[in-house]
């Protein structure tokens, strides 16, 4: 009777120190990596090495899918096949029951569960145990088991599993603190660059070009555009960035007139997320965004007044989440104001060529009367306010008109008496 406690007793010391073991190499793994995906993997090859488990999984909670659990690391033991779902409702899934009820949940007898997982059930799986992952009170994912014998799992699996899916939980939220800090480094970086640009570059083309190249080193995208309210008071598209060379972007302008997501994203002054163009019935596919899966437009606002819109697209449906939403609005915060500095920039240029030219033009008058010269000079100037392909000035004397341009003598065209304008009465 003796021999039989001392072995018991030494068993049981042996699976302590076994648990021991396992828990302590998956706390080395969070102590020393950030990163999340090492540390899932190295925690499911320690829970197949301890456990009577097939296969583990790790799924994590993403609120931004209507709360599904999505696959982010799986293990299986050599010779055991049926990749797990990419993703479970969980609504309907024993990991699921133990994300809403924060606590383990577990079939002895898979086959006889409602709601099973086909890939399991097709794999052969009888029986599965899944833990919630919690961090700081909150419920990030599971951590799921499966064996293809009934009742695998005890209570003393049950428990140790609980203390790894802490282990997990606790790399999870290292791994998303240390992303988003660098996320709001790299912000702020881009930022205090965009900043340079204003003080820097008052040319809106370039002011234009350089903000679509730094919004790249923020959101990955496969095509963005700035778009301006031109003076009658319609979208424009002034600079782009991924889409086709050959796009007609007048064609375009005429298709975005009435845009009911472009018209949302000014009227609210706030960012629009669509997720799925394809799934959104406001949406209206173009010639020029035919490619857009997901879109986020953000309002280009100076002094409360809407000068244009931010547009970033991702040929990936659910490319972009509410946080990639919130640094393009910061960004479109801040490219705002160099756009309105450069166009403002370019306006004050414009008058000031304007008056440069009103006052060579009053200088030359006072310098000749030569009239045919005078008409040249004045045309030949108003090229560099104005890019026209031809000229002329037309002189109205009673019935008769006469036209000069430059380069050419002042003559009486062949002009029809209908064709002729009739300026008298202004």
């Amino acid at each position: 009777m003796e021999d039989v406690t001392t072995a018991s007793t030494q068993s049981a010391l042996d699976d302590l120190r076994k648990e021991l073991s396992v828990l302590s190499a998956i706390s080395d793994a969070v102590a020393a990596s950030l990163d999340s995906q090492y540390v899932m993997e190295t925690t499911l090859e320690q829970v197949l090495a301890i456990t009577a488990a097939d296969t583990a999984t790790i799924y994590v909670l993403d609120p931004e899918q209507g709360g599904r659990l999505q696959t982010a690391a799986n293990r299986a033991r050599e010779g055991v096949g049926g990749a797990p779902a990419p993703w479970l409702e969980v609504e309907r899934s024993i990991s699921g029951e133990a994300v809403r009820r924060s606590a383990p949940a577990w079939a002895a007898d898979y086959d006889a569960t409602p709601g099973r997982s086909p890939q399991r059930h097709s794999a052969g799986m009888r029986s599965v145990l899944a833990v919630p992952i919690v961090a700081q009170g909150l419920t990030l994912g599971a951590l799921a088991v499966a064996s293809g014998a009934p009742g695998a799992f005890t209570d003393r699996d049950c428990a140790l599993l609980v203390n790894v899916g802490r282990q997990v939980g606790v790399a999870l939220e290292n791994a998303r603190l240390h992303e988003r800090e660098r996320h709001l480094r790299q912000l702020a970086d881009t930022l205090s660059e965009v900043s340079r640009i204003v003080n820097s570059s008052l040319d809106l083309d370039s002011t234009l070009e350089a903000i679509l190249m730094e919004l790249k080193r923020l959101v990955a995208y496969d095509s963005a555009s700035v778009m301006l309210i031109d003076e009658a008071g319609r979208l424009t598209v002034s600079a782009a960035a991924g889409f086709n060379p050959d796009t007609d972007w007048g064609q375009a302008r005429e298709a975005l007139r009435g845009n009911p997501v472009l018209e949302e994203v000014c009227a609210s002054r706030q960012p629009v997320l669509v997720r799925d163009t394809q799934a959104e019935p406001l949406w209206i596919v173009t010639p020029a965004g035919a490619h857009v899966r997901t879109f986020i437009g953000a309002p280009l606002v100076v002094r409360d007044r809407v000068i244009g819109v931010l547009n970033v697209d991702s040929k990936t449906p659910a490319a972009y989440d509410t946080e990639t939403v919130a640094t393009v609005q910061a960004f479109a915060e801040h490219a705002a104001i160099a756009i309105e500095n450069a166009r403002l920039f370019g306006a004050e240029a414009m008058r000031r060529r304007r008056a440069e030219l009103l006052h060579r033009t009053s200088t030359r008058l006072a310098e000749t009367t030569e009239l045919e010269a005078l008409l040249d000079s004045a045309l030949s100037q108003l090229r560099d306010v104005l890019d026209y392909d031809a000229g002329c000035v037309a002189l109205i004397d009673g019935d008769a008109v006469t036209f000069a341009a430059p380069g050419r003598r002042l003559r009486e065209p062949e002009v029809p008496d209908a064709a002729r304008p009739d300026c008298r009465a202004s």
